[in-house]
C-alpha cells in the first residue's frame, strides 16, 4: 500500500508539535503568570508588568528552544522533505523524491512497527507518535491518498499493528 508523493509544510508540522507540547507542558507557561496575577491583586499592581514581562519577554524564546529542537531533529524531515510512504508487514517505508536536480535524495527510510507507539487521528491527518522521543512524529495528511478508498484501507492495516488514540 502506497501514498501519492507529499510534503508536509513545516508550519503544518510545528503547529502539531507545539500543540502536543502545549498540552502536556501548559502549567510551566500558565502557573508563573497567574502566581504574578494573584500577586498584583494581593500585594502590589506592579506584579502585573512581571506577569507582562513573563507573557511577551520570556515565554517566546522557550517557545523558540522548542521550535528548533523539534525542527531540528531527523525525524522532521520524514514529514517535511518531498515524499512517499509504503505501509506493509515489516512498518512503513518513507522514500524520499530528490530535492532538485543537483541534491540526490535520501535514502529510504524504514520504521519498523515496534518504532511506532499509536497513531491519533485529527481532522486533516493522522499523526503517528514515534518511539523515539516524546514529541517525535510523523505526519500523513489524508490528502496525500488517491482515493477514500486507499484511506481507508491504509487505517485498516495500520490498525492492525498499532494502538489508536484520539
Amino acid at each position: 500500500m502506497e501514498t501519492e508523493i507529499f510534503k508536509v509544510s513545516t508550519s503544518t508540522y510545528m503547529r502539531t508539535l507545539m500543540t502536543m507540547w502545549i498540552k502536556r507542558n501548559w502549567w510551566a507557561i500558565a502557573l508563573p503568570v497567574a502566581a504574578c496575577i494573584a500577586l498584583a491583586l494581593t500585594v502590589d499592581v506592579k506584579f502585573v508588568y512581571v506577569a507582562l514581562m513573563m507573557v511577551f519577554v520570556v515565554i517566546p524564546p522557550i517557545m523558540m528552544i522548542v521550535y528548533f529542537y523539534h525542527a531540528l531533529s531527523p525525524e522532521s524531515r520524514m514529514s517535511i522533505l518531498s515524499h512517499k510512504l509504503t505501509l506493509d508487514d515489516n512498518g512503513i517505508t518513507v522514500t524520499y523524491e530528490p530535492i532538485d536536480e543537483d541534491t540526490p535524495a535520501p535514502r529510504p527510510a524504514t520504521l519498523a512497527w515496534s518504532e511506532i507507539k499509536c497513531v491519533t487521528y485529527s481532522r486533516n491527518a493522522m499523526v503517528y507518535r514515534l518511539t523515539s522521543g516524546r514529541y517525535r512524529i510523523l505526519y500523513l495528511p489524508y490528502t496525500s491518498f488517491a482515493s477514500k478508498e486507499g484511506l481507508r484501507q491504509w487505517s485498516a492495516a495500520a490498525s492492525r499493528h498499532l494502538a489508536v488514540t484520539s
